[in-house]
């Protein structure tokens, strides 16, 4: 069948045409566990196999430099989501709620600009997103003149490691690349979102939450900024367990040799 049954198809795939081609299908998960329930029912799709082999990628990103943040100045990284004025597919959450949500970020971005003089923003839009529909310029345009909120085309694992703060307004691969770096990280999610991901992962969503790094409205978000400036062994702390479990589901570092080690004793097993 061309597209499978709604019971077969129970959530959101990126990437998901691939998945029509290809034979075998390596996530980022831990290697040593079966993959999470998001990938429930797409074996029902084709003969595909879907199999946790790791990252190499993720663990030869360079590590924060810093292991205090000097309260002079503070730099926080902004990366963005996809601000379209289409979906790329039918499952995505509307071009509507996606900038609405925008608006509620921008806003608590512009309060934390009025507490703390001393912090400057890098804004990095999504690679080939421009600026047509995007409301920072009009929102925090006081910022942008004063040089407070900067625009910037550097990719963001490179400035992730001499960063105070990577911010994002979704759970997306920044963020795996952002706990793996190990700088602080906040994400203003939204609730549709949510409402999108797998029961696991709704699990680890919830556990992120508790300890700070997610949160769903502006007051919450502050708390956890300010967390972050008074108690940063703190938050890292609450942190460590919740982002332990996020890279065991789909963002699990490991070495080539590891790798290439546990894709062999999949062919194997698979030939067996």
């Amino acid at each position: 069948k061309y597209m499978p049954e709604q019971k077969d198809l129970k959530h959101f795939y990126k990437g998901f045409s691939n998945l029509y081609f290809n034979d075998y299908h390596l996530t980022w998960g831990d290697p040593r566990r079966n993959p999470c329930d998001g990938w429930d029912g797409v074996e029902c799709i084709n003969d595909i196999k879907i199999s946790n082999n790791g990252s190499v990628y993720l663990k030869n990103l360079k590590q924060w430099e810093k292991s205090v943040i000097k309260k002079d100045v503070i730099t926080l990284l902004y990366t963005s989501s996809p601000l379209r004025t289409f979906m790329a597919n039918l499952q995505e959450v509307t071009p509507e709620k996606n900038f609405a949500h925008r608006i509620n970020v921008l806003r608590m971005l512009k309060k934390l600009l009025l507490n703390h003089s001393n912090l400057n923003i890098l804004y990095k839009t999504f690679m080939g997103i421009d600026l047509s529909n995007d409301p920072i310029i009009e929102i925090l345009s006081e910022y942008v003149n004063q040089g407070r909120v900067q625009l910037t085309s550097t990719p963001p694992i490179d400035l992730m490691p001499k960063v105070d703060i990577a911010f994002f307004d979704m759970i997306s691969t920044g963020f795996a690349e952002a706990i793996q770096i190990g700088v602080p990280t906040l994400v203003y999610k939204k609730y549709p979102d949510y409402e999108l991901v797998s029961d696991e992962g709704k699990i680890i969503n919830d556990e992120l939450k508790k300890c700070g790094m997610v949160f769903f409205d502006t007051e919450a978000g502050i708390r956890s900024f300010e967390m972050i400036l008074n108690d940063l062994p703190g938050f890292q702390e609450k942190g460590r367990d919740p982002i332990r479990r996020f890279q065991e589901l789909c963002a699990y570092p490991v070495s080539k040799k590891e790798f290439i080690h546990n894709l062999e004793n999949k062919i194997v097993s698979s030939n067996s």
